[in-house]
């Protein structure tokens, strides 16, 4: 956003100042709207929701110190620009608190003098929201390719239990047909339909959970997280013949539930593509679990020989990928450190380690979550 397509609020109570500034801004800015004091100021600040604030110290009514305080303790991003020749240090101490982003030294004389400094302004905000942007993209993009990788982990989790309901189907079937049908074949077929179906049904709630877009952070127990992770991707590990394990826990934790499901399935389907890649002859995945005073440590080890050296400090960027273009976004790993300093207050390490675990030494990542067991609201 240049300059040129700006929104800015001007706050002023000298009518000669008022006049010259309002010239000056009017030929550099978008939009400009003007106020005569702070509570005008105020009033035109929510209507309009301007890009930057420019107010001047001392008026009636309300002051510019005043107004950029409620302006900043409703919306702390909102850039304020003072314009002020700071003679008091009281006044230079309240604005230092309060948080102002700019101070700009009376008189104005020169265009360059607004100019620069606004500009500069104007291009941070615009930055800013491209992060933003980019950050949402990317968290769609993710989540998009995470719904095609768990639709086909559901396709594998459910063909075992609708055979198995197929099976007592055809059994049932060909007893009656052959005049072998008793109460007993009868109640084990209906017992064991409806474990599979519970079965399907639990995937479908496994699911569901993942893609439900919460921010809220609520109690839950890690070890139901794992029961979940199992259920989405357990079968496709059983297939492919990697062994994996989670330990038991009875930790608690008040947080995202669902972001961290994303996580630890993340980093678990990497390693399992680590392990196909290499075509390790050892294929295992191991999951540990410590806790600290404040915190809980998931540590997530695999067989599959380690991160390049020279990809280290890469895999968190985004749209890095060592994958081909067919199965790989990019977008995993760097939506795991998003997800976890940003919904999870939390970090990640990594390092290539011989590990031990399921009774079997070997070399591979070993990437550490740490998250708070309680999660801080902001209220």
């Amino acid at each position: 956003m240049p300059l040129d397509k700006s929104k800015i609020l001007y706050v002023e109570d000298d009518d000669t100042l008022r006049e010259v500034m309002s010239e000056l801004l009017s030929d550099i800015v978008g939009e400009l709207h003007i106020a005569q004091d702070g509570e005008k100021g105020l009033e035109l600040f929510e209507k309009h929701n301007p890009d930057v604030v420019i107010s001047d110290i001392y008026m009636p009514h309300m002051d510019g110190l005043k107004m950029s305080e409620i302006i900043k303790e409703r919306y702390p991003e909102q850039p304020v620009v003072l314009l002020t020749a700071f003679t008091n240090a009281v006044d230079l101490k309240r604005a230092i608190e309060i948080g102002i982003d700019r101070y700009i030294n009376k008189p104005i004389q020169t265009i360059e003098q607004i100019e620069k400094p606004l500009g500069n302004i104007v291009k941070r905000i615009d930055e800013q929201k491209k992060l933003i942007e980019l950050s949402h993209t990317l968290e769609h993009e993710s989540k998009y390719a995470a719904m095609g990788e768990i639709i086909g982990h559901i396709t594998h989790q459910w063909r075992q239990p609708l055979g198995v309901i197929s099976s007592y189907m055809t059994g049932l079937q060909l007893a009656q047909e052959f005049g072998e049908m008793t109460d007993e074949k009868i109640d084990t077929a209906i017992k064991a339909t409806q474990d599979q179906i519970l079965f399907l049904s639990n995937t479908i709630n496994d699911f569901r959970d993942y893609l439900r877009p919460s921010e809220t952070p609520k109690p839950f127990k890690l070890e139901g997280t794992f029961k979940k992770v199992e259920s989405l991707l357990g079968s496709v590990l059983r297939i492919e013949g990697i062994k994996y394990q989670f330990p038991q826990t009875d930790l608690q934790l008040q947080s995202v539930e669902n972001k961290l499901v994303h996580v630890i399935l993340n980093l678990m389907n990497n390693a399992r593509d680590a392990i196909n890649a290499n075509k390790s002859e050892i294929k295992i995945i191991g999951v540990e679990v410590t806790s600290s005073e404040n915190s809980v440590h998931i540590t997530i080890c695999d067989s599959g020989g380690g991160i390049p050296q020279d990809l280290e400090k890469k895999i968190f960027d985004a749209y890095f990928t060592t994958k081909e273009k067919e199965t790989g976004t990019g977008l995993g790993l760097y939506m795991v450190r998003e997800f976890i300093v940003g919904s999870l207050q939390g970090s990640i390490d990594v390092e290539n380690k011989e590990t031990e675990c399921l009774g079997e030494k070997f070399y591979g990542a070993v990437f550490t979550i740490s998250i708070p067991l309680q999660m801080e609201t902001g209220n």
